[in-house]
């Protein structure tokens, strides 16, 4: 098995206002399109030096009711030759996506490949608990399947977490955000949008607060009292029953808001990168996936990342930096006592409770930051660790060149 490289990483800028945000002008084809651009002009490539397109891609309805893979290499006008995948690993689509072309590059399938994920939120809502197959009376109850904010608080209780850590976390990963933005440290990323007319639409993040507080973020109110979810408390009981009740941790505050976003990752082998005369930023050095208790839900995240040390004879203080994704404030908190991390090397940016979750484009979006703060504070060693729904887990661990 070859090395496979990291050459480049960009991305759309984010926007938590679903609604009236600038981004739900534009289809999430846009989105790659305008992705895809960008790694042409950045890297002076043509559209048939790439082998494949591999791209997370969480609801195929509507907008998204084609391989989206495919459908943005030919509006593009790239390689006629190249077909272009989409898969579906819920929030750890685009980081699995990186993960299985990273697999192709090694087996020397492919030399030259884009991995990433595409969610555009505002225009296709992620579809409610009724809207789909998993509201089958029969397969929650063989599954223990219960929705995943609530799974987020029943992580909180087991591991005795209080409602104010979680918005001490909140305020956390804002500031961390807000700095960040005011030092422009996303700036080598993200490719500012247009419209059809060329006119700007949005350059970078956009915060979705203009300020928080811990006094603020305790006056709101839970996202799961009890009586909002019937019958999957008692799910969650069943699995757990040291628990007398599962303590409502969760607010709007402390839990990240769905936005629209695109990532794309360039990586190959080195042989092909210095024939085209692209850098290599960073190599792969493991890759995991696993899955845990899907009533839980989360620590398929920390059982990731232990593989992925594993697998490179690592321990935790061998790594530089980290980043996990925070759909709420529990799992943050969890991964960084399980793995027992210095807090100013988690996250160093802040991440989507600030910022806002692309569904299928965080683990690109996360793997994008963690290399772009590597570098910026010389760094040698980062992991990207991320959590999906049913339990899955995905990590993967880079060493910058």
């Amino acid at each position: 098995m070859q090395d496979a490289y990291l050459f480049d990483a960009v991305r759309t800028p984010r926007d938590c206002r679903l609604q009236g945000s600038p981004l739900n002008e534009i289809k999430p084809i846009d989105l790659l399109g305008s992705l895809l651009e960008a790694v042409q002009c950045r890297n002076g490539l043509e559209g048939d030096e790439i082998d494949d397109l591999l791209l997370g891609v969480v609801q195929p309805l509507e907008d998204y009711s084609v391989n989206m893979a495919r459908a943005g290499l030919l509006k593009m006008g790239w390689g006629q030759g190249v077909s272009g995948m989409t898969l579906n690993r819920n929030a750890a689509s685009g980081l699995s996506a990186l993960n299985l072309a990273a697999t192709k590059v090694g087996a020397g399938i492919d030399r030259l490949v884009l991995a990433g994920g595409v969610d555009s939120l505002s225009r296709t809502k992620l579809r409610p608990l009724g809207a789909n197959s998993i509201s089958d009376p029969e397969w929650l109850r063989l599954a223990r399947y219960i929705p995943l904010s609530l799974a987020a608080d029943l992580l909180g209780t087991h591991y005795a977490m209080r409602r104010e850590e979680a918005d001490a976390y909140a305020v956390r990963s804002w500031q961390r955000a807000f700095q960040a933005l005011q030092e422009e440290r996303f700036s080598s990323s993200v490719i500012a949008l247009t419209d059809r007319n060329g006119l700007p639409l949005l350059e970078e993040d956009q915060l979705r607060w203009e300020n928080l507080t811990p006094e603020w973020l305790a006056r709101l109110h839970p996202v799961n009292p009890a009586q909002n979810t019937p019958g999957f408390h008692e799910i969650a009981l069943s699995r757990f029953p040291h628990l007398e009740a599962i303590q409502p941790i969760h607010t709007e505050g402390n839990s990240a808001p769905l936005t629209d976003g695109a990532a794309l990752l360039l990586l190959g082998s080195l042989e092909k990168g210095q024939a085209l005369g692209l850098r290599p930023r960073a190599r792969i050095r493991s890759m995991s996936h696993c899955c845990s208790d899907p009533v839980i839900a989360f620590l398929g995240v920390t059982e990731a990342a232990r593989q992925c040390l594993k697998l490179a004879g690592f321990t935790p203080k061998d790594v530089q930096l980290w980043q996990c994704n925070e759909p709420f404030a529990a799992i943050p908190l969890y991964f960084e006592k399980a793995m027992e991390l210095p807090a100013d090397r988690l996250n160093p940016n802040g991440g989507a409770i600030a910022l806002g979750t692309a569904v299928a484009a965080s683990g690109a979006i996360l793997m994008g930051m963690l290399l772009e703060e590597m570098e910026r504070l010389d760094l040698e060693t980062g992991l990207v660790a991320i959590a999906a729904e049913g339990g899955a887990g995905v990590a993967t661990l880079i060493e910058r060149i």
